[in-house]
């Protein structure tokens, strides 16, 4: 028996990759390729990983290196604080769920999300910055 299409879940999915990956995460690929490099390396790859998996930066200022300018960045926990309870509170949200429901559901899946979350995005970002160069991503 084929389970009824949910439409909301969808949206909810849809809404939060086009508001969180879309445009922004174009604008974050190309920054990190302006401060960390756009060289296929190893040691590239695995910063800009770093970067993205764990830190989003904002820049205070501009024109200058990630090394030499990390104490006038402002660090976010990207994944842990930004990704996994921004998606739970946007597709939830939109299917309707109560905001009490959501910080439930999200206490009791945070760390399976979490665990999953490293072990998909880490390799996967690894390949994508040493292999595939800007021009193709997103």
């Amino acid at each position: 028996m084929q389970a009824a299409w949910d439409w909301r879940r969808t949206l909810g999915v849809a809404t939060f990759g086009y508001g969180y990956y879309g445009y922004p995460y174009k604008w974050w690929y190309l920054k990190l390729d302006k401060v960390i490099g756009r060289a296929l390396t190893l040691r590239n790859a695995a910063l800009k990983t770093a970067a993205d998996c764990f830190l989003h930066v904002r820049e205070k200022h501009t024109g200058t290196s990630i090394a030499l300018a990390l104490p006038l960045y402002v660090l976010n926990l990207q994944m842990p604080i930004g990704l996994i309870p921004g998606f739970y509170f946007v597709t939830c949200s939109i299917k309707g769920d109560s905001l009490h429901s959501i910080v439930t559901q999200l206490r009791i899946e945070y760390r399976p999300a979490m665990e999953f979350s490293v072990c998909f995005w880490v390799p996967h970002s690894l390949i994508t910055f040493f292999l595939i160069p800007q021009h193709f991503r997103m």
